[in-house]
């Protein structure tokens, strides 16, 4: 198997085995957690009108969004709230048998906005990222809200508008 080739802020090369055999074993965790959210980004455009793409989707979707609930520290309310509100019964549903749930467009596309949301955080912030989702903000988007709250406030176009300015930052714009 050929070894992806990661840099460090020195410039040096670095094998991901190397840094993997050097981490903690609730560090590989973290690893193996994002690498299974990361798996829920498709690499192409889906046609989401058809039920079948949302049926492939749907298991990945909510196990990628289960990490991230956990990541977070998410109680119910606020899960219920992401996903656009849901009822109790249907987040347990969706919890206990991922494998036979096929999630509505707007589900889908609300995961999808939290899995760019995580990964553009952890590729900025690294792990601190985490912290940051679940902490008051100064910025003029937040106005020193805490982001969740401000996602779970504005719904789905405050999660775009979360993702498209975490975007710009790990770009380096």
């Amino acid at each position: 198997m050929k070894q992806k080739r990661i840099y460090s802020s020195s410039a040096s090369q670095l094998s991901e085995g190397s840094i993997l055999e050097g981490l903690s074993a609730t560090s590989r965790k973290r690893v193996a957690r994002r690498r299974t959210i990361e798996s829920a980004i498709p690499d192409n455009l889906v046609d989401m009108s058809t039920t079948e793409a949302r049926r492939a989707l749907s298991p990945t979707a909510l196990r990628g969004f289960s990490d991230i609930a956990r990541e977070w520290n998410l109680d119910d309310n606020q899960m219920r709230g992401l996903l656009g509100g849901i009822a109790p019964s249907t987040l347990h549903a969706w919890r206990r048998n991922p494998d036979k749930r096929v999630l509505s467009q707007d589900a889908i596309t609300r995961i999808s906005l939290l899995i760019g949301i995580y990964r553009a955080l952890h590729i900025y912030f690294g792990d601190p990222g985490d912290f940051w989702i679940t902490n008051p903000n100064d910025s003029p988007l937040f106005g020193g809200v805490v982001p969740l709250d401000f996602m779970l406030r504005t719904g789905v176009s405050g999660m775009y508008e979360v993702r498209r300015m975490l975007d710009a930052w790990a770009a380096g714009q």
